[in-house]
């Protein structure tokens, strides 16, 4: 069995932005591991949201999403200025991030 797959549905969505995106693609991993004895199946996430389109492996594209969101002061300082929800979206981001980390290695 070759690479599990993720195809990005919004520009405003990403792999770390909503949970229902690590169990799919994390579970089929795991399920390949299994049947594979052992062996990992790569995930690849598949962003045609603008432009030609990207497919990126899930470490890059979790770290792209990382840093441009996360990591990025004009981002998260935006979403602080929202009070409560801000640190909601903020907290959904990292335990999704955690998520996707225990699911898919």
């Amino acid at each position: 069995m070759d690479p599990t797959y993720r195809n990005l549905e919004s520009a405003e969505l990403g792999i770390t932005t909503v949970d229902h995106c690590f169990d799919t693609p994390g579970g089929m991993s795991r399920a390949v591991k299994k049947a594979e004895g052992g062996r990992d199946a790569p995930v690849c996430i598949s962003d045609h949201t603008r432009g030609d389109g990207k497919v990126r492996t899930l470490s890059e594209q979790v770290s792209l999403e990382t840093r441009t969101r996360a990591l990025n002061p004009k981002f998260y300082e935006g979403l602080l200025k929202h009070g409560h929800e801000g640190v909601c979206q903020i907290e959904a981001q990292v335990s999704n991030t955690l998520g996707r980390s225990a699911a898919a290695g």
